[in-house]
């Protein structure tokens, strides 16, 4: 395998333009809730990059699912379920996803540090952030529960 990608420049050509198109997107756009909790996770509690992503996608979506009726709607579209929030949650589940912050190795206590660094800043969002909605979000992201709304 490694003898294929030193010598076949095609091979390693895709991936390269996307990361390099990734960057792009991410360089020309403001991030959310969603990146900034999860990076604030994952670099305060070495938490796993992906899993923390996927733990906390339903759960920010909740937070924000009232400021942001269209993209629900298209979420829900694009997964051909009634509820956006709950549709992502299922998807993680039955992809074999983790769905605790706790199983990624958060402790409990980190909620409220993370909850600080994430308020520290403010940032684009659909819906202002708010310190007690935040930890109650990370509290449910913790333990595992469904997300829901506030």
């Amino acid at each position: 395998m490694a003898t294929l990608w030193a010598s076949d420049v095609a091979a390693r050509e895709a991936p390269q333009y996307g990361a390099w198109l990734s960057g792009i997107c991410l360089g020309s756009v403001a991030t959310g809730l969603h990146h900034k909790i999860c990076h604030v996770l994952g670099g305060s509690f070495d938490l796993r990059h992906a899993e923390t992503h996927a733990v906390m996608l339903p759960h920010v979506v909740a937070y924000n699912s009232a400021a942001a009726l269209a993209a629900m709607e298209r979420v829900e579209n694009a997964l051909s379920q009634p509820d956006a929030v709950a549709g992502l949650f299922a998807l993680n589940r039955t992809l074999g996803n983790p769905l605790s912050l706790s199983k990624l190795g958060m402790p409990y206590e980190g909620i409220a540090r993370a909850v600080e660094q994430v308020m520290k800043d403010q940032y684009s969002n659909p819906r202002p952030l708010e310190a007690a909605a935040l930890h109650s979000m990370l509290a449910r992201a913790w333990s595992g529960e469904a997300p829901h709304a506030e």
